[in-house]
């Protein structure tokens, strides 16, 4: 029963294999595999909390020596749903035991720079991404990371260098990289790309804006609010946008910057999407409402039975 739920999960026909799964679980409650491919289901389905729960029983269930590749999957998984609940402290713990397991796989690495760069720990992420690069050369998404984080770093002739190698990398969408660029070039080489800084959950005296209804509620509506571009339907274009969100002091979103890019066509819907957010709770420093970027993750998935998918299994 479990080929046939692999086979439906591979085929996208994710309540189908949800149904082989539950099935499994009832007769094998210890069966990791069952539970890590369920925790991939409940997260493409934006039920985070629960997916977080299935990895933990999938990781609890696995033996390292046998199921090691698997058991990095199933805790970079989980990394990752605990990085969009908030709790980035775990999420990291989560993916360092991912690469301690599978140290050459370049995905893990992407995966820790992008929450170092969203703790503003650039060089750390500069590092990972880097590293990751190396690893899977030519990965759009790393370039695109390392070229921001040089942008912090104050070096922007190497910024402009990564996203040009990005449009190399992915010639189907070389005018945004290369009007990127174009755009880091005019400024002076030792000025940062931002002026304005982000807080961030390591600032003792700042609380980070609430979406009424918490982390569920978020991703309820964004879920709910998608409008996939129809000729990136058409052309089967999916992935992962991360969005930087400017919150001002009435907790208004004012401000959307791409983190991470898929295309220009869902790039541009996250943004929307986004922008489209009711008031948040305001971030306060001091107790005092304050304007604050908070990170969005945005999920693209072209199959109709859940508008986000699951990351591939191993």
């Amino acid at each position: 029963m479990f080929k046939l739920a692999v086979e439906a999960y591979n085929n996208e026909q994710y309540g189908m294999a949800m149904s082989y799964l539950d099935q499994i679980i009832s007769q094998q409650p210890n069966h990791g595999y069952a539970w890590g491919y369920k925790g991939a289901i409940l997260r493409g389905e934006l039920k985070m909390q629960e997916a977080a729960d299935a990895y933990t029983t999938a990781i609890n269930n696995l033996d390292e020596t046998k199921d090691g590749e698997f058991a990095a999957w199933a805790y970079s998984q989980r990394g990752a749903v605990r990085a969009e609940l908030g709790d980035t402290i775990a999420a990291l713990a989560d993916i360092n035991e991912a690469i301690r397991l599978a140290p050459n796989k370049g995905g893990y690495y992407q995966d820790r720079a992008i929450i170092t760069y969203g703790q503003k720990s650039y060089q750390q992420a500069l590092s990972d991404a880097q590293h990751a690069n190396q690893l899977e050369p030519g990965d759009v998404n790393n370039l695109d990371l390392i070229g921001r984080c040089y942008l912090h770093l104050q070096q922007r002739d190497k910024a402009v260098e990564a996203f040009n190698n990005a449009a190399i990398a992915e010639p189907s969408n070389a005018d945004y990289w290369h009007k990127l660029a174009a755009q880091v070039s005019e400024f002076n080489a030792d000025m940062t790309y931002s002026s304005q800084e982000r807080d961030t959950v390591l600032t003792d005296n700042v609380v980070l804006p609430q979406f009424p209804g918490g982390r569920q509620a978020l991703f309820d509506y964004i879920n709910n609010h998608i409008q996939y571009p129809e000729q990136a339907l058409k052309d089967g274009t999916q992935g992962r946008v991360i969005i930087d969100c400017l919150i001002d002091e009435k907790g208004q979103v004012t401000d959307t910057q791409v983190i991470q890019s898929v295309s220009t066509q869902l790039d541009t819907e996250a943004q929307r999407v986004c922008q489209s957010l009711p008031a948040f709770t305001p971030a306060t420093r001091n107790g005092a409402p304050t304007s604050c970027w908070y990170q969005i993750v945005v999920d693209f998935h072209t199959g109709n039975y859940c508008k986000t998918k699951p990351n591939n299994v191993p």
